[in-house]
């Protein structure tokens, strides 16, 4: 008979983690969090690798230049996601954890010591590209698996658990950002022109290396252990044959994460400083405060996930987007209001979404796909809204001189999720109910 993984009725969300646990979730995190600081460095600190790597005498087209590799990247995601998804929902999550930080390391760990276009002239730019292919590939794998892993292993708990998850994500990309402050604080523009925008680089390569050593005591997730025999033989044909309308759902719903997170995080430093004229170290620290007070809402969200509908706390932040993102950007725009209060009440927006939508990816597929279906729906949202969102946006810019543009992609992209999630009552309680149960059993059993 073909075992089927069931939510246990005598789980319930009030029950404490154990130490254990806690540990298993906090070392899941942690390559999420490494990855996503290695990702936002290269953002935060465009302006000065455009310099070194695609000098020009117009600083918009460097600027354009530099986040066209950014989006390269953000494009690598979804190829990186589906190999690495491969091998997690056939073999395990474990392998996919190491393997994916030491990539990632290794190629931030090179960016932080290439050799400038003035050194080594065309060769180094498209060293950097290739670099950020293999950032874009291990980011793609590593989140999802880290997503799949806390909700096979704590499943009581699983929006708590993927929300500790993002909200490590979100410290490590806090601590990209908090590096900005001290080198802007401590080095001339200059000086971190010359030298001082490598420096988060190599803390993040040497720090990649570490998670990889401390995570080298994980175990496979339980509920993939009892499946184990039982996996699809490719698990990605079986996710588009039986699974298209989670999957199209899945990519609906994190269109607004991935546009918030884009806007909020890749853009917005080289938005309000070469844009706007804001002054670095104003924006650093109203950057900073915005990620903190996200970070927290992001775990009350996903806390609050466990006990109320999820749908429900993925549309309300959806909602306050669509509704406040033009009157946000026009406060930026007219200088008039107090930049870090309007990065603060950014910051509580998109703690909605955020702490929610990973459990409501996982609850949209099966074990036997839940990594190719988690990957896939994020990445190709993530890769393509979040990874053009500079490029589209800079270009919008200057084609219609209207400061104004960010807030329409945004608007855009939420009132998307929004319908998307129209269907996740259906999907997701056909998905968990027995039925959907059943239906699994069949078609792993056609598979073998």
């Amino acid at each position: 008979m073909i075992p089927t993984v069931k939510q246990n009725s005598n789980w319930h969300p009030d029950e404490k983690l154990t130490r254990a646990q806690w540990r298993t979730i906090v070392l899941a995190s942690l390559g999420g969090a490494l990855d996503y600081f290695d990702f936002v460095v290269y953002a935060i600190f465009a302006r000065y690798i455009g310099a070194a790597f695609f000098p020009t005498h117009d600083p918009l087209i460097s600027i354009m230049l530099t986040f066209s590799v950014y989006a390269v990247g953000m494009f690598a995601r979804p190829l990186g996601g589906m190999v690495l998804s491969h091998f997690g929902d056939k073999y395990g999550r474990r392998g996919v954890f190491l393997f994916s930080i030491l990539l990632m390391s290794f190629a931030t760990l090179a960016i932080g010591l290439l050799p400038t276009y003035e050194s080594w002239g065309l060769a180094a730019t498209l060293i950097l590209v290739l670099l950020r292919l293999i950032q874009g590939m291990s980011v793609g794998g590593e989140s999802p698996a880290a997503m799949a892993y806390v909700v096979e292993t704590v499943p009581h708990k699983a929006s708590f658990v993927t929300g500790v998850v993002q909200t490590c994500i979100s410290f490590g990309i806090l601590l990209a950002a908090g590096i900005n402050v001290s080198l802007t604080a401590i080095l001339t523009p200059d000086d971190i022109g010359s030298f001082g925008w490598r420096i988060p680089f190599i803390v993040g390569g040497v720090l990649g290396l570490l998670g990889f050593v401390l995570r080298r005591s994980l175990e496979e997730s339980p509920e993939f252990a009892k499946m184990r025999q039982y996996t699809f033989k490719a698990p990605l044909v079986e996710l588009f044959s039986a699974y298209r309308k989670p999957l199209l759902v899945g990519i609906g719903i994190s269109l607004v994460v991935a546009a918030y997170n884009g806007m909020l995080f890749a853009y917005m430093p080289v938005y309000l400083t070469n844009v706007l004229n804001y002054p670095p170290a104003q924006v650093a620290q109203g950057q900073n405060i915005a990620l903190a007070i996200m970070t927290c809402g992001v775990l009350l969200s996903a806390w609050a996930g466990d006990y109320f509908p999820r749908h429900w706390l993925l549309r309300i932040g959806a909602i306050i987007i669509v509704l406040l993102a033009y009157p946000f950007y026009s406060a930026l725009i007219s200088h008039e209001h107090n930049l870090v209060l309007l990065l603060s009440a950014a910051g509580i927006a998109g703690g909605f979404a955020n702490g929610v939508f990973a459990c409501i990816l996982a609850d949209l597929f099966p074990t036997q796909v839940r990594f190719s279906g988690s990957a896939l729906a994020t990445n190709l949202s993530v890769g393509f809204v979040s990874g053009l969102a500079p490029l589209i946006t800079t270009w919008l810019i200057s084609t219609t001189g209207s400061s104004l543009m960010p807030a329409l992609y945004l608007v855009i992209c939420s009132a998307l999720a929004i319908v998307a999630s129209l269907w996740l009552p259906y999907l997701v309680g056909h998905i968990q109910g027995n039925a959907g149960a059943g239906y699994i059993a069949s078609r792993v059993e056609k598979a073998i």
